[in-house]
């Protein structure tokens, strides 16, 4: 199979648009492990690259936006639980 038809599939089965992104491709143990490319400094929530982004514990990258986004979640994930 060619290389093109192979990405183009991998963009289908994970909902990347293609023509949008990258994959990247490295091998971890014994496992191929393929991924859309990211950006150092694309917030890991909206996916936005700005210089407002900050490196957080485990180098996640999130901007403000962000911030809310995953705070309201966790937020909402502990009153769940209590």
């Amino acid at each position: 199979m060619r290389s093109e038809k192979i990405r183009h599939e991998l963009c289908k089965a994970q909902g990347i648009e293609s023509n949008k992104a990258y994959l990247e491709m490295f091998v971890e143990d014994e496992q191929i492990i393929i991924q859309k490319y990211r950006i150092d400094r694309e917030c890991a929530v909206t996916g936005e690259i700005s210089n407002n982004n900050k490196f957080y514990e485990g180098n996640i990258v999130l901007n403000p936006e962000g911030i809310k986004r995953l705070y309201s979640q966790l937020h909402a994930e502990i009153l769940n639980k209590g």
